[in-house]
């Protein structure tokens, strides 16, 4: 009898793992075949409605940028409570390659951060409390410093001798490398007293996720000051497709860290 109840409980969890799996793959196929149809259809359109222009072309370019933006944070797990928007600024390094007459690959890489501000369910031991084990709340105030990497592709809807204005579709793949916060643990001793423990720049990175992707759709306009120099603005858009914090809270140890970031960003650059 109890050997059939281990096995219906290990059927059960592994139905859910692979329940979640098809999930998960049918969230990326959605998402790959929206990317597809939008790519096709672009494509179909430039067929009729540029030709090719006897103009002299730059098959490569590259440029600088300054991004303000404005992050908005999703917490999913229950518990999470906090400031979930916050204004940044981020600069970066821009690249066009040209592959057709209205098409280029946009790519470069983006430094910026997204700053912290919440309270979770949290527990440690103490030392000098006869190393017990306390619960109570964690207050966290910091940031995740990324740089990223954007895959996109650059529809080139209008072009005049000095104005253009395009559409922009693709992802952006993040890196975190560096995690650090202030933390204010606050909990009820044996002598139900309140008792408040402060760190600073606390090494977080275990807590985050090392790798995040989010997708880029946005417009921009460009207008050329010479021959080889243009000044630029975009406005992007960028939801956040996956979990920014990792590992198990330690309070509710069944229970992930999860949150999602998503941003709003104009660009403003130069690019020869």
């Amino acid at each position: 009898m109890l050997n059939d109840k281990k096995n219906l409980f290990l059927n059960k969890n592994i139905y859910l793992c692979n329940l979640k799996l098809c999930n998960i793959i049918a969230s990326m196929m959605k998402l790959q075949h929206f990317l597809v149809a939008i790519f096709v259809s672009l494509i179909v359109f430039s067929n009729q409605s540029l030709s090719a222009q006897n103009k002299e072309e730059k098959l490569f370019r590259i440029g600088v940028k300054v991004s303000p933006n404005f992050y908005w944070l999703n917490y999913k797990t229950e518990g999470y409570v906090g400031n979930a928007q916050s204004f940044g600024v981020g600069i970066g390094f821009v690249s066009d390659f040209l592959i057709s007459d209205n098409f280029m690959i946009k790519t470069g890489i983006d430094f910026y951060s997204i700053k912290l501000d919440y309270t979770m369910p949290f527990s440690t031991v103490i030392s000098d409390q006869g190393k017990m084990s306390y619960s109570g709340t964690l207050h966290r105030q910091g940031k995740i410093n990324y740089f990223d990497i954007p895959a996109v592709i650059k529809y080139i809807i209008k072009d005049s001798n000095k104005l253009s204005i395009n559409a922009q579709l693709g992802l952006k793949f993040g890196c975190n490398y560096r995690a650090k916060s202030d933390e204010t643990f606050t909990y009820i001793d044996l002598d139900m007293k309140h008792q408040t423990l402060y760190r600073e720049k606390v090494n977080i990175s275990d807590e985050t996720a090392g790798i995040k992707l989010a997708l880029v759709m946005g417009a921009g306009v460009e207008y050329k000051i010479s021959k080889n120099v243009a000044l630029y603005g975009t406005l992007m858009l960028n939801p956040g497709l996956t979990n920014i914090l990792s590992g198990f809270n330690t309070t509710y140890t069944n229970t992930l860290n999860k949150a999602t970031a998503s941003n709003i960003e104009l660009s403003i650059g130069i690019i020869i």
